[in-house]
């Protein structure tokens, strides 16, 4: 799992639980320019992938964050009851 565009990471490794803090929203990389000229907002790149041995990162397969994230939210960012999805 990748994050991206944050100021700083609170997390690099492991589980990571309901509610954790990862980072404090930034604007690394292009990401910049794009607020400057008012094309993009601060925002956290989230992307996943499956990195099967001898496959280097970038050239894994992307994978739905959702399909890997276990706890689901509602639109105020309380998490949900378990449900079988």
């Amino acid at each position: 799992m990748l994050y991206a565009h944050l100021n700083n990471i609170n997390q690099t490794s492991g589980n990571i639980l309901a509610g954790a803090i990862l980072g404090t929203a930034g604007d690394s990389g292009n990401l910049k320019e794009a607020i400057y000229d008012e094309l993009a907002v601060m925002h956290l790149h989230l992307e996943t992938r499956l990195v099967e041995t001898g496959v280097t990162y970038n050239n894994s397969e992307k994978v739905n964050p959702e399909d890997v994230l276990t706890t689901k939210f509602n639109s105020t960012g309380d998490p949900l009851p378990e449900t079988d999805c």
